[in-house]
């Protein structure tokens, strides 16, 4: 991030100022509100010639919400009076840059943690629903199904999976039928094809 003069060029004898990071936590809606937004890592940087490096800067809140970020610094002096104009002419009362951030809300195989986060589930757990709430990643039903966490989730062999938006198998006998489960792509099953005259008995 650059600190600019009134003709829009860099200020490369500034290496005094410094950059800071806030994030809106006032006037939320009802969504934003139940997990406020938190910044994580440093809300200061240092400019370098009139240069500023942002990074290792982590923002959380209620997943699916907007918050506000504003960067302001020290080095920018509201006294002048090209910076009055300025302020006049955008009906502000400073210079700060505005930005907003928009968190994801979480994805199938993640869960909705009670602190607000989405995180993926663990080996030998799993998740099909877009979670909206708190709530639980499902234990994997190890003597049907391999788990590989997220939403990576297939048969054993010797079961059958009839949809890929469900947790549920059930027991074939017909030998014939193949069940592989590739790995790293999610919910994803190559079933090789069932001969007319087989006949297929199931159990849960």
């Amino acid at each position: 991030m650059a600190l600019i003069d009134q003709y829009g060029q860099i200020v490369g004898s500034d290496s005094n100022s410094k950059v800071r990071i806030s994030i809106q936590t006032s006037d939320l809606d009802e969504k934003a509100n139940k997990y406020p937004g938190i910044l994580q890592g440093s809300s200061d940087f240092q400019a370098s010639s009139g240069v500023a490096i942002i990074n290792d800067v982590i923002i959380t809140g209620t997943p699916g919400s907007t918050y506000h970020v504003s960067f302001s610094s020290n080095g920018i002096d509201l006294q002048k009076q090209s910076n009055k104009k300025a302020m006049q002419l955008l009906n502000k009362t400073n210079l700060d840059f505005s930005l907003d951030i928009h968190l994801r809300e979480c994805k199938e195989g993640e869960q909705f943690t009670s602190a607000g986060k989405c995180i993926e589930c663990q080996d030998n757990t799993y998740s099909l629903i877009k979670m909206i709430e708190p709530s639980s990643c499902e234990n994997c039903p190890a003597e049907k199904a391999l788990c590989l966490g997220g939403a990576n989730i297939g048969p054993l062999p010797g079961y059958w999976r009839k949809s890929n938006t469900k947790g549920f198998f059930v027991r074939t006998v017909a030998k014939d039928i193949q069940e592989t489960m590739i790995t790293n792509v999610i919910n994803v099953q190559n079933f090789g094809k069932i001969p007319s005259d087989y006949q297929l008995s199931f159990s849960e």
